[in-house]
């Protein structure tokens, strides 16, 4: 990605500088925002694997959730969106892992 932008900043060398730093800072931006995503996806999967291993762990993050949206009912706001992944809201009964494809 960085000799991309390397040779892209040679083809155009009559740019002026601050056009350079600005393009520069969008290519840090850009990485920042793939590393951004691609380690909240990485902590996603390690909670549903947290979740498989210790059922009690699961317990607690969903009496945590009914909690403080049980509080929130009770001053009159409205309750928070489920942080649960969405095959554990019902707990691990209702949870049935997708056979891999062969």
């Amino acid at each position: 990605m960085r000799v991309g932008f390397l040779e892209h900043a040679l083809r155009k060398a009559k740019q002026d500088p601050p056009s350079l730093r600005a393009s520069a800072r969008k290519r840090d931006e850009s990485e920042g925002e793939e590393r951004r995503k691609a380690l909240a996806e990485y902590y996603k999967q390690k909670e549903i694997e947290r979740y498989l291993r210790d059922p009690g762990w699961l317990r607690i993050a969903i009496e945590s959730e009914n909690e403080r949206n049980s509080f929130l009912k009770s001053r009159g706001l409205k309750p928070d969106p489920s942080s649960l992944p969405e095959q554990f809201r019902r707990g691990l009964k209702k949870y049935r892992p997708k056979a891999a494809p062969k």
